[in-house]
């Protein structure tokens, strides 16, 4: 289910396990041929991670509008403008879900070629206050 969850290998998700209840972050039992971990001690894990951040966004969402950003610049060094706008659209609503679910306002919505404009402003003024801190929109708490 962890790995699942984190798209990590079921071999490297155990073996970090292991680990950590060899630190008596975690205790293991055994069932059969399945371990099942569980915390062991909060106050050893507070120690080893330090304390909780004030957010805890859905990094996979997080890191889907980043990549959808960043492809589109990357785009914009090869394609006509005419593409690019198309491609800004399809991004706008490919990052839509995301967007809500992290409380970051999406781009204004517009038709015709003048959204690129508008979608570039938007990406840069997002990246901007991700890499400031500046996140998520005022009043939402991610958790």
């Amino acid at each position: 289910m962890l790995a699942e969850a984190t798209n990590y290998a079921k071999r490297n998700v155990a073996d970090e396990c292991n680990q950590l209840a060899k630190a008596e972050v975690l205790s293991v039992t055994t069932v059969g041929n399945r371990f099942y971990y569980s915390l062991a001690n909060p106050r050893t894990l507070a120690n080893f991670v330090g304390l909780a951040p004030p957010i805890s966004p859905d990094w996979n969402a997080l890191l889907r509008v980043v990549d959808t950003i960043n492809t589109l610049a990357r785009a914009a060094e090869t394609q006509p403008r005419e593409i690019l706008g198309i491609q800004a659209h399809q991004a706008a609503r490919a990052v839509r879900g995301d967007l809500a679910q992290l409380g970051i306002d999406p781009p204004p919505r517009l038709r015709g070629a003048e959204f690129l404009d508008v979608w570039n402003r938007w990406a840069s003024n997002t990246m901007v206050d991700l890499a400031s801190g500046r996140w998520p929109a005022p009043g939402t708490r991610c958790t």
